[in-house]
């Protein structure tokens, strides 16, 4: 079975601030799927997982952005939402998606780089090495405006599906995929946000699909501005 994210009924919700946030579970959901949840925040935030998350990564700036990428396994002993608790006295913006026919994801480390403010700015990940074949590869890019408005993103390179959200409020992130029809080493992608100067980078990660055994990944993300 193919890996399939559902990019066209992506669920995108501005938050104001607060001690915890609450994200609306996507449609059309069955047990066995998977829901995704990118939160991104307009000052450095510590997200703590409920019960039965997991953390593909999570990424920070020395000043302005993070990006935290979660997901957790339908089970049918979700709620129709989901609530996390997030530090910060800042706002936050989420996407929420679902996946399926998914066999592993693998975590991943990284590191970060200074702040900076330019218009357009750069949102790049890191290189990854896989060795399944047609695993699905995202790529998710945010950025911290330097105002609030409106955001246009244009893919990396070989990517497609995009889906994209800014929230009027200093926070904005895209998501992208790619099918590697063969395992092996995939540079690291760029996406390019215009419309309001700002810092970005991304985190890239793969996503193995059913019926394939699981395997480990070499799996790393930067930031660039």
């Amino acid at each position: 079975m193919s890996v399939a994210l559902d990019l066209a009924n992506v669920v995108k919700e501005a938050h104001a601030p607060g001690a915890t946030i609450t994200v609306t579970k996507p449609p059309s959901v069955s047990n066995g799927d998977y829901w995704f949840v990118h939160i991104t925040s307009d000052t450095p935030t510590t997200v703590t997982l409920p019960t039965g998350w997991v953390r593909i990564d999570s990424r920070r700036t020395s000043g302005d952005q993070s990006l935290d990428v979660l997901y957790r396994v339908i089970d049918s002993s979700e709620g129709s939402t989901e609530t996390f608790s997030v530090s910060g006295g800042a706002t936050k913006a989420t996407q929420s998606f679902k996946g399926t026919g998914i066999n592993a994801i693998n975590t991943a480390n990284g590191s970060n780089g200074p702040g900076g403010v330019v218009n357009p700015f750069n949102a790049t990940g890191a290189a990854i090495t896989t060795t399944q074949n047609n695993c699905l590869l995202v790529w998710a890019g945010c950025g911290d405006t330097s105002t609030g408005g409106a955001t246009t993103w244009t893919v990396p390179s070989g990517y497609t599906d995009l889906t994209q959200y800014s929230d009027g409020a200093w926070n904005t992130q895209a998501v992208a995929t790619k099918t590697q029809a063969t395992a092996g080493a995939e540079s690291a992608a760029t996406g390019v946000c215009t419309g309001i100067g700002g810092e970005g980078f991304a985190i890239q990660y793969a996503l193995e699909p059913s019926g394939s055994s699981p395997t480990s990944y070499y799996l790393s993300d930067t930031v660039e501005m």
